[in-house]
């Protein structure tokens, strides 16, 4: 949609200097929106994750969730789902099958179901 307008107002950051019991600044704390940082005077020589680490750790943990709930479910993992092919665009089409599949036996579906291939 070309011209449109995002409706959500955007967050203003804000920062605070963190001190310690002394009132002497120790560190800043940053706040954007949901997301929050802290940095401390003693760890600012230390190298942080970036925010590529970040994502990948949290794509770790969300991926490790799903799969120990996919098979408490008794489900395929997409491993298993793909093993033996070679060709990426079968696998992509297993793969879209398999969620399909997953979502349907996972919730109730209403009306016409079909998985739509970009």
């Amino acid at each position: 949609m070309m011209g449109h307008k995002n409706p959500r107002k955007i967050p203003i950051p804000t920062g605070q200097i963190i001190k310690n019991a002394a009132g002497e600044p120790i560190g800043l704390r940053s706040v954007y929106g949901i997301h929050e940082s802290e940095v401390y005077a003693d760890q600012a020589d230390k190298q942080q994750p970036s925010a590529l680490d970040r994502a990948l750790s949290i794509e770790k943990k969300l991926f490790e969730a799903a799969s120990a709930t996919l098979r408490e479910a008794g489900e395929e993992s997409d491993l298993e789902a793909v093993v033996g092919i070679t060709d990426p665009i079968t696998a992509s089409d297993v793969l879209t099958e398999w969620c399909a599949a997953i979502a349907a036996r996972s919730c109730r579906v209403t009306g016409d179901y079909e998985v739509i291939a970009g």
